[in-house]
């Protein structure tokens, strides 16, 4: 997703000398307003950056304070802004992060969605297909918004774990009732989105999720499982697009990645021509956002074939060969591909035997067996569910190290994922502090 942040210090070079080449539509100036140098240059910047990546994006962000501070044509520019992305196919997002009391906030969602109807006549609003609320001031501030979100086909994405460092001033704070702030309002957000779940499991209330905490979003996910992430932060932020599989666990729609400087700014780290850097980093992240979300689907799915059934694991790959309630047996970690490589017997008595090692690939290697004996003796135990519990530990790199009393040996749904930090695709299994599938705790 496209996240238009135009600073007027700071616009491609060709639109800053005057000559924009807006690309495939420029469209006409209707406003005067927007024949302003300051204003007509932004516009153009923002018509040219949209032009240049539209193919490889879903969505364009428009950041409502850049174009306030032009003075009152910015919002002239900023509908301009709005109606060139929906001419390329693009879904507009309002990031505002408004809020206020109801009535105050009724006319903010009017504003930024259907408008207002007034005894002389309709007045029209940004028509939003998306938009940024903030919720500290409670219920009754993000209602309104949510109300008039539904009532135009559109939807809110509420502040929840924001990407800016001071976040942990407020949002990380303990409750006095157990929790952090962030996660109440995640609560809030998964209520009030209740009443907007889509037939693809989506509601139409979503949540800003900082891509520069990715820890958070297993927890996230797990107390908002329908909602839509916002994931700003990429880029010049920080945020890594690798780190944020949890996001998209229930489906590709599930989480949308935004890059506001990384992409309008690349050719200042290439040294290429503007348009043609922004549309190569654009098409990279899509792809990496593709990548992920695919990873992510495997994990999930690997994930509900272990908990479904006594015992029986569901392969997304080759069907994997399964025994009884207590009984594995060819256990097989599915690999990138989905595939399933062989890894060893768990037998009836719990014994493990030629297991290997889980590489970086989520293929089995040959070397290397649990424990110094290579068995698993009487110390390991068979969970209801068939998942051999207490029996070793998966550590940082996805490879499982040694017996002891955490982690568990329900790797056979490991599907590589980058910077594993412990496979959690188990029932029963309280993970480490990262995510390999779902959520990172047990269900």
């Amino acid at each position: 997703m496209l996240g238009i942040d135009p600073d007027p210090s700071a616009l491609w070079p060709l639109v800053a000398h005057g000559d924009g080449r807006g690309g495939r539509s420029r469209g006409p100036v209707r406003d005067a307003g927007l024949r302003e140098p300051a204003v007509a240059a932004v516009l153009d910047h923002c018509r040219a950056l949209l032009d240049a990546t539209a193919d490889a994006c879903v969505a364009a962000k428009v950041q409502l304070a850049r174009f306030e501070a032009l003075g009152p044509a910015g919002l002239a520019a900023a509908r301009a802004v709005a109606e060139h992305a929906r001419q390329l196919g693009l879904l507009v997002i309002a990031d505002g992060k408004r809020g206020d009391v109801e009535v105050s906030a009724r006319a903010y969602a009017g504003a930024l969605f259907g408008g207002l109807d007034t005894p002389f006549g309709g007045l029209a609003g940004l028509e939003a297909d998306l938009a940024t609320v903030n919720p500290l001031m409670g219920r009754d501030a993000i209602r309104p918004f949510v109300s008039a979100a539904r009532s135009a086909g559109a939807g809110v994405l509420v502040l929840v774990r924001t990407s800016n460092p001071g976040a942990a001033d407020i949002e990380d704070l303990e409750l006095r009732e157990g929790g952090a702030v962030w996660e109440r309002v995640a609560m809030i957000v998964d209520e009030l989105g209740a009443d907007g779940v889509g037939e693809a499991g989506l509601s139409d209330v979503g949540a800003v999720m900082g891509a520069t905490e990715p820890g958070h979003l297993a927890r996230a996910r797990e107390l908002m499982p329908g909602a839509v992430f916002l994931l700003p932060g990429v880029g010049a932020q920080g945020g890594r697009v690798e780190d944020l599989v949890a996001a998209f666990s229930p489906g590709r729609a599930a989480g949308l990645i935004s890059a506001s400087r990384a992409i309008a700014d690349a050719h200042r780290n290439t040294g290429g021509e503007p348009a043609s850097a922004a549309r190569e980093e654009a098409e990279r992240l899509r792809e990496a956002a593709w990548e992920l979300s695919e990873r992510a689907i495997r994990c999930e799915a690997g994930m509900i074939g272990i908990a479904s059934g006594a015992g029986a694991r569901v392969s997304t790959g080759e069907e994997r060969v399964t025994g009884s309630t207590a009984t594995s047996a060819s256990a097989g970690v599915v690999g990138s591909a989905g595939t399933v490589a062989g890894a060893g017997v768990i037998g009836s008595a719990g014994t493990v035997a030629s297991a290997g090692v889980i590489g970086s690939a989520g293929t089995v290697a040959s070397a290397g067996v649990i424990g110094s004996s290579g068995t698993v003796a009487s110390a390991a135990t068979v969970g209801s569910a068939g998942v051999l519990l207490s029996a070793g530990v998966v550590g940082s790199a996805g490879v499982i190290a040694g017996l002891a009393n955490a982690g568990c040996l329900a790797c056979v749904a490991c599907v590589g994922c980058a910077n594993c930090v412990g496979c959690v695709a188990c029932v029963g299994c309280v993970g480490l502090r990262g995510v390999v599938g779902a959520v990172g705790r047990s269900r």
